[in-house]
């Protein structure tokens, strides 16, 4: 993946901003694509947004638990069992 690096203005809140050098990358690996991907659905979805009585997701959206499991592949090859697992912290049902 190339990269290049840019100025850029930073606004510091308070205060004066600044003008800083940014790595920029040109593409997107294929993990990082199906994160986005995974993210874009999850907080937009009113599904993946429900929560439990002690406060966790219920986990029931499919679309979620495929963009997962594309994640997971991407990121970090595993078995196939471990693949097809909840994701880490999520009730099984």
């Amino acid at each position: 993946m190339a990269s290049h690096i840019e100025r850029r203005w930073l606004d510091t809140g308070s205060g004066p901003g600044a003008m800083v050098d940014v790595i920029v990358y040109d593409a997107e690996s294929p993990d990082q694509a199906a994160y986005r991907r995974l993210i874009a659905h999850s907080s937009a979805c009113q599904t993946c947004r429900q929560l439990d009585e002690n406060g966790w997701a219920t986990s029931t959206c499919e679309t979620a638990q495929r963009l997962y499991r594309v994640w997971r592949r991407l990121w970090r090859p595993l078995t196939a069992a471990a693949a097809t697992a909840s994701p880490e912290g999520s009730p099984t049902t």
